[in-house]
């Protein structure tokens, strides 16, 4: 894992995008900011969350209801606290599997959005047909 930093770390100097290994963490308690990150390195791999009383369902539009991988971070959790969840990899068994999770905001996906409309909204892909009211994040 060291040497994978280290190399990720020579790639973004080399890349002029950091000067040295100090700043690199300034920023790294912004639990939003690092998830928005995740979400522009995992983006399109998405699914939405509805947090039911004794489970969790998952679903994409490509495959419909998904479970999480057991072994994943988000594996066993009893409640997911974001309406989304970018994911890593797909692997199918039986079932779906999603791994390598993270849950993300609205807010966050605003940034991949198609258009906004002329009533105030944010279309978001048809994956569930959802809009987001954007004057809750920012005016037109």
């Amino acid at each position: 894992m060291d040497s994978m930093r280290k190399q990720f770390f020579n790639l973004l100097k080399e890349a002029s995008l950091i000067d040295n290994i100090e700043g690199c963490s300034k920023l790294s308690h912004d639990d939003h900011l690092v998830r928005s990150i995740i979400c522009a390195g995992l983006f399109p791999g998405i699914c939405s969350v509805v947090n039911k009383e004794k489970s969790i369902t998952l679903k994409t539009m490509e495959d419909g209801q998904v479970l999480l991988y057991s072994s994943s971070v988000n594996g066993n959790v009893p409640m997911i606290p974001f309406p989304w969840l970018v994911f890593n990899d797909k692997v199918k068994v039986n079932s779906v599997f999603l791994r390598d999770s993270t849950a993300v905001s609205d807010s966050v996906l605003l940034l991949f959005g198609d258009k906004i409309s002329s009533g105030g909204f944010v279309s978001y892909n048809p994956i569930l047909s959802c809009q987001i009211p954007c004057c809750s994040y920012f005016h037109i």
